[in-house]
């Protein structure tokens, strides 16, 4: 293979890692500006606002520097990440990458008695009882938003959000 051949799949290669860059920061902020969006029951807060990733991803990476320069409202942001469903302890969003989909059933109970926003990035999540999922629409990230699952946990969600994402039944 000659230089320009290497060279051109060198370009290529690192072009989508920066564009996978790029969208893991863009879901990171949508994640933080949901929780102007989303109101949580009173009991269900505490001193920290608790984000936690199941799945391995750079979400995490770019939530952490959100972190670190953010709050919500007077809570100081923490950013947990969980190893499995059963170690989710404490948390107002749990943010399930989308090789750990396939367990958003035994999540689901979870969520509720928790009062947890659940937000997943697999298509079809909200039919699984996701409250809100990333989608790609004409390559620019986006996202569903399910109110009666939003319901189900408990939460309450401003219909601003609503009209930002893709409303799905």
């Amino acid at each position: 293979m000659n230089r320009a051949c290497q060279l051109v799949i060198l370009l290529i290669l690192f072009s989508s890692q920066v564009i996978q860059a790029q969208s893991e920061n863009f879901k990171a902020i949508f994640v933080y500006n949901f929780t102007k969006y989303i109101e949580w029951p009173r009991g269900s807060l505490s001193s920290e606002f608790v984000i936690t990733v199941l799945g391995d991803g750079r979400i995490v990476t770019e939530l952490e520097s959100i972190a670190k320069q953010h709050q919500v409202g007077a809570m100081k942001i923490v950013i947990k990440k969980a190893a499995t469903a059963n170690t989710i302890s404490s948390t107002q969003i749990l943010f399930v990458t989308k090789d750990r989909t396939n367990e958003i059933a035994q999540l689901i109970a979870v969520c509720e008695s928790k009062h947890i926003l659940l937000v997943t990035e697999k298509a079809n999540s909200c039919a699984m009882g996701a409250a809100i999922n990333f989608v790609s629409k004409n390559g620019n990230l986006s996202f569903e938003i399910h109110r009666g699952n939003i319901e189900k946990l408990g939460l309450k969600v401003n219909s601003m959000l609503l009209s930002l994402g893709t409303p799905v039944q």
